[in-house]
């Protein structure tokens, strides 16, 4: 079975739009409204994550796009209506141009990241 054919869920990449205002200079940030896209969502079972989650409360992910899809750390993915911040720059982790991977995480109890 191919990765591609393991995208079988729908995630929404949400962008967010930075902008400076010229009077005053101070910065502003909203979420644009996202691409519903082809994903695979999979908890992150490495050492690393699983110490992170126990001392931070925060549950993190593999999330999987087709290639090419254009996702940013400061982006967030909502996945059956939970919300994950994305923590990577999207990867090409079998350098086949199979699939784009990134990090996102979810805090736990809610609040925000």
């Amino acid at each position: 079975m191919s990765l591609t054919s393991m995208l079988n869920d729908t995630c929404t990449i949400s962008t967010v739009n930075f902008s400076q205002n010229t009077a005053t200079g101070g910065a502003t940030n909203a979420m644009s409204g996202g691409s519903t896209l082809r994903c695979s969502v999979q908890a992150d079972g490495s050492y690393e994550a699983l110490m992170a989650q126990r001392l931070t409360g925060q549950t993190q992910f593999k999330v999987f796009f087709p290639y090419g899809t254009t996702v940013r750390p400061e982006d967030r993915i909502t996945w059956r209506g939970r919300t994950l911040a994305v923590i990577s720059s999207g990867v090409d982790g079998a350098g086949r141009f199979i699939y784009t991977m990134v990090r996102a995480q979810e805090t736990i109890g809610g609040g925000g990241t």
